[in-house]
């Protein structure tokens, strides 16, 4: 007996022992988890969105801003997003992407930016749950597909019958030869339609199922076909002795033989001989007979230039007028005329009076260096008054100045005159005063006063003749 119940005793010492054993062991299955998962911190559509066939859903994340609210917004943008995403679309073959825009990888881009432009427009999202871990929002939005849909298609109905009307008009004042009024009121029209531009857009015109793409890329082409422009004269030769007038250059603008009035255009000089180009001020916009004139330069140093004028379809609008998918169509119906001008030189009669202090020179060296200068420049002098187009004159003389030992100091003074025949009218009038020159005696300083100053009285000359 007394054995029995030792032997009772030693197994529940061993229990006992056992029991106090497994507490000190760790638990794994109980120990701490960094993951907000596993502790069950944070819903299952943080890490999986939800799937089903009634909504589209979206989840956004922010870190958490004290005392601001706008962790609120940038995760509900990135839910807004991702509905976005989801939504299932494509662009139909008669959309006006299609028919506007030729490159596939921008239309592709473009179509991306009106599809995000439009699902975040749509209000018809609703939040359903949100959540926090640490330093870090959740949120979880979700679209009813349905709703969407019928909103689209209501917007849509209204957008086409809105441009429907603008398209009318358009025509109407197309037909009546007013070319910029009737472009803006398509353009107003495109932009009524660009949130739906991937999707073929029909609208009931007197009684008639019209396609409005079809009926705008129509109208448009009709008339940017039919524009042209045309510079009178297209060969210009100017000279000295041109008059004012004759500087002129005019551009006329028509489309379908109709004057195209308040069309801007800019107005380019090339000249040759070189790679330069610039801008010049002419009038910027044609006037209601189509007509726009730029002021030439009376001369220059090249012998010709290129005018240009343009007009890009482009630029008749501001940019927020024109949908971006129309601007590479647009480019290709930019117009552009050109006209030749050639500097002519003109019939020179030359009359030089020189004298060296009060005397006649023995060697008119005035009369040479000027009388060479024209030459090389391509002017034709003249023997008989009555044949030039210019009257030149050029007066020299000479006075003493000092005499320090046996240097002597003379000055010249130069007079250049021109007087345009026609009708008496002063070109130029330039004075070259104490132009110095040393020598043995006043004469020979008289004579060096000219001589070696042969540079500055040439470099006079470019001045006056704008070389």
């Amino acid at each position: 007996m007394n054995r029995v119940l030792w032997i009772t005793a030693c197994v529940g010492l061993c229990l006992l022992a056992c029991k106090s054993t497994k507490q000190h062991i760790p638990d794994k299955t109980s120990s701490t988890s960094s993951d907000p998962f596993e502790k069950g911190t944070l819903p299952a559509w943080v890490k999986a969105r939800p799937m089903d066939g009634s909504h589209y859903y979206g989840v956004g994340s922010a870190i958490l801003i004290p005392g601001s609210s706008a962790h609120f917004d940038e995760a509900r943008n990135q839910a807004l997003h991702q509905i976005a995403g989801e939504i299932q679309t494509k662009i139909e073959s008669k959309s006006l992407l299609t028919r506007f825009e030729s490159d596939t990888r921008l239309r592709e881009n473009y179509f991306t930016e009106i599809k995000a432009k439009v699902n975040l427009q749509v209000e018809a999202y609703e939040k359903v749950d949100d959540a926090t871990s640490g330093s870090r929002y959740y949120v979880l939005y979700r679209l009813n597909r349905a709703e969407y849909w019928r909103k689209i298609e209501e917007a849509r109905s209204a957008a086409i019958q809105r441009a429907a009307a603008l398209v009318k008009h358009g025509d109407d004042l197309l037909n009546q030869g007013l070319l910029l009024p009737g472009m803006q009121s398509l353009f107003q029209a495109l932009k009524l339609l660009e949130p739906y531009a991937d999707k073929q857009l029909m609208a009931q015109i007197n009684g008639q199922n019209k396609d409005l793409a079809e009926w705008i890329a129509n109208l448009m082409s009709k008339v940017l076909t039919g524009l042209s422009l045309e510079l009178n004269p297209k060969v210009l030769e100017l000279s000295i002795a041109s008059e004012e007038q004759d500087a002129l250059i005019s551009v006329s603008a028509q489309w379908n033989e109709i004057p195209a009035a308040n069309l801007p255009v800019a107005w380019r000089l090339s000249f040759s001989g070189t790679n330069t180009t610039r801008e010049v001020p002419g009038e910027p916009t044609t006037n209601a007979s189509g007509i726009a004139q730029l002021r030439l330069p009376e001369i220059s140093r090249e012998s010709a230039l290129v005018v240009s004028a343009q007009t890009s379809p482009l630029e008749w609008f501001h940019d927020s007028i024109v949908p971006a998918y129309t601007k590479n169509y647009l480019l290709g119906f930019t117009r552009s005329a050109t006209a030749r001008v050639t500097m002519r030189k003109p019939r020179v009669f030359l009359q030089v009076a020189e004298s060296n202090l009060g005397k006649s020179p023995d060697y008119p060296i005035v009369q040479l260096m000027v009388q060479e200068y024209l030459e090389k420049h391509g002017f034709i002098l003249v023997s008989d008054a009555n044949s030039a187009e210019v009257n030149m004159e050029v007066e020299s003389s000479t006075a003493v100045g000092t005499q320090q030992g046996g240097i002597y100091i003379a000055y010249a003074t130069l007079t250049f005159r021109a007087i345009r025949i026609k009708d008496n009218k002063p070109l130029f009038n330039k004075v070259l005063e104490r132009l110095k020159g040393a020598d043995l005696s006043f004469q020979a300083a008289g004579r060096r006063a000219i001589a070696s100053n042969r540079e500055e009285i040439l470099k006079a000359l470019d001045g006056i003749f704008g070389f």
